[in-house]
């Protein structure tokens, strides 16, 4: 019975890595024209990404010795590595600003107008900003994904864009500009 399930989790692994890795070839592949770009920066802070891992591994080798638990944190350290290669290989352009256009380049390219955008709101439990526009759609852009100065240009610049008066909810104010707050 465990020969099958640690068949199964290696399997899974490889299989998301694939998948990951689809992605991210797909995603650098695109060449886009720019005003304005933001690539992704998340994986710089790798060590972050490597407490699970641990946890699962140190609880795994409390005696008794979990092997289920130790065999998933040596494929979840293995995966990590794999995962941080790839991503240094194959970097990309994750926001795009084309003229009046917000480009999100995903797995499916995503357009959206700035002449549109009517509010900017911040949720801080998923630690995000949520851009609003006039026919519904929204945009949802992880702050710990970019680092903040080039993000909050990025913002500053799509605000600019609009056509509309655009409403800055109060927490996303303080979060696009911090300076805003010590000058109350």
């Amino acid at each position: 019975m465990n020969i099958f399930f640690y068949i199964i989790v290696f399997i899974l692994i490889l299989a998301s890595l694939g998948w990951q890795f689809y992605c991210l070839k797909k995603m650098s592949g695109g060449k886009f024209t720019s005003d304005y770009s933001l690539e992704i920066s998340a994986h710089s802070t790798v060590w972050k990404r490597f407490g699970l891992p641990t946890v699962l591994l140190i609880i795994g080798l409390i005696p008794p010795v979990n092997h289920v638990l130790v065999v998933t944190a040596l494929f979840f350290f293995i995966s990590r590595v794999a995962d941080q290669w790839c991503f240094s290989k194959h970097k990309y352009q994750s926001l795009i600003l084309e003229g009046s256009n917000l480009i999100c380049n995903q797995i499916k390219v995503k357009i959206f107008n700035l002449q549109d955008l009517t509010s900017i709101g911040f949720s801080p439990l998923s630690d995000s900003f949520r851009l609003n526009f006039q026919l519904g759609q929204s945009l949802s852009i992880q702050r710990g994904e970019f680092e903040n100065d080039p993000l909050n240009e990025f913002l500053k610049k799509s605000i600019s864009l609009s056509q509309f008066n655009v409403v800055i909810h109060e927490d996303a104010k303080s979060k696009i500009d911090p300076d805003q707050k010590e000058a109350k």
